[in-house]
């Protein structure tokens, strides 16, 4: 049996999938009920996404939210370093210091003093006592801004395109070594510099968070990509709604999907209906 907390955002969850409109008071109220309840703060953005039916980013959002409220009231905020996760239907204990750090973030995290003492033995500066700036200074800044916080994906996008579109014998690989990230992260951000205009907006301005809209790469068009992301912003669909919206524009028949890349007012939603007609 549900307990009487998630009973109420479950209540509020199923008001969407019924169709009565939320209001965004109705969503923040469901999520701030689980972020400031004891057990459920464990869980992850998207499993509370899940029960109150909105976006992980914007369980992030209201938990960023929470997280500077506790820091000005107390003036220090500690992030919780375990977070509960499910996987095949075991549930346990996950330990989160170390994620969202790359390896090159925790080497230096683990080895400050070594890592100052290695940067000053490798410091090069002209007669003047300044700095020359090598190109694999331009990657360590580059590692840097990666990890930012503060910059979005998009931005972090930009910047590594312009850095290795300076140098064409640059690979994926070459700059997942340089820089101490992933190959897939690489590549998800080469991607992402490649959405439509319209589409890095909307990140840029956190309407809508690079993850959520990841699969949208699977689209034909930017026409189909555009409609897609605006109708997950309308909707404040997470991933997985974003995911099962592109699985059904993929399954429309030739003659329908073409409307979405060449008729302006042809929405997502006309596109839906077709569905489901096509489908019985």
């Amino acid at each position: 049996m549900r307990n009487g907390l998630e009973e109420s955002c479950g209540n509020v969850g199923a008001n969407a999938s019924h169709g009565l409109r939320r209001t965004n008071a109705d969503k923040r109220k469901a999520v701030m009920m689980l972020l400031q309840d004891e057990e459920w703060s464990k869980w992850s953005n998207v499993k509370i996404a899940e029960q109150c039916c909105v976006s992980d980013m914007t369980v992030g959002r209201l938990r960023k939210e929470l997280e500077e409220t506790h820091h000005q009231q107390s003036g220090r905020y500690e992030q919780p370093q375990q977070r509960k996760v499910k996987r095949n239907g075991t549930i346990y204990t996950q330990d989160t210091t170390n994620i969202g750090k790359t390896p090159f973030k925790q080497f230096i995290d683990n080895n400050k003093d070594k890592v100052r003492e290695l940067a000053e033995e490798n410091t090069v500066r002209n007669d003047s006592g300044e700095i020359v700036i090598t190109k694999d200074d331009d990657w360590y800044m580059l590692s840097e801004n990666l990890q930012r916080s503060d910059l979005t994906e998009v931005e972090k996008a930009e910047k590594l395109h312009e850095m290795m579109f300076g140098d064409r014998t640059i690979t994926v690989r070459v700059a997942s070594e340089k820089l101490g990230l992933s190959i897939g992260y690489i590549s998800d951000l080469l991607k992402l510099h490649g959405y439509p205009t319209e589409i890095k907006e909307e990140i840029k301005e956190g309407n809508i968070g690079a993850d959520t809209i990841r699969s949208i790469n699977k689209l034909d068009t930017p026409e189909e990509q555009t409609k897609v992301v605006t109708y997950a912003i309308d909707n404040d669909l997470n991933r997985k709604q974003v995911d099962q919206t592109i699985t059904i524009i993929q399954e429309l028949p030739p003659s329908i999907r073409k409307k979405i890349t060449d008729e302006s007012e042809y929405t997502i939603e006309d596109a839906k209906e077709e569905y489901i007609l096509f489908s019985k």
